[in-house]
């Protein structure tokens, strides 16, 4: 099964249940397959690479595994009570309500980086034969 070829809307409608259970499963595997790099949805209580959590403030209705996703705007709280605001995110992959949606990867105002999440299943994945989106994790 070859799982790039596209199907006509006539060709989706006389596929049974269990042909799209078998296209889906395959072209999962395929993707899976590929050479990619994932990037995995800050969220609220993420960590960062000089001991600050994430607060996640903007978004209040979007949430992953229980966790509000953090976007670009909010900000680390440090154990000195100081605070830096999230730089750079997912660009045009990915936004909500017109802010992006931060990353592991994603910058800081004070040069820390976010480098863990407390979700694992809502992830940007780039492929190695894939452009880069404008605005992926530009802080500059």
């Amino acid at each position: 099964m070859n799982p790039k070829k596209h199907l006509s809307q006539d060709e989706v409608s006389n596929l049974s249940v269990e042909e799209i259970q078998e296209r889906i499963a395959a072209e999962q595997e395929f993707m899976n397959k590929q050479k990619h790099k994932k990037f995995f949805a800050a969220t609220h209580g993420s960590k960062t690479k000089n001991g600050g959590l994430i607060r996640a403030m903007i978004n209040q209705k979007i949430k992953v595994q229980g966790h509000l996703i953090a976007v670009v705007g909010d900000e680390a709280i440090y154990e000195d009570g100081t605070t830096s605001k999230i730089i750079s995110g997912a660009g045009e992959a990915g936004a909500i309500e017109g802010y992006d949606i931060a990353l592991v990867g994603s910058r800081l105002e004070n040069g820390d980086e976010i480098i863990e999440s407390l979700q694992s299943v809502f992830e940007y994945r780039l492929y190695a034969d894939q452009e880069i989106p404008q605005g992926f994790l530009s802080h500059d």
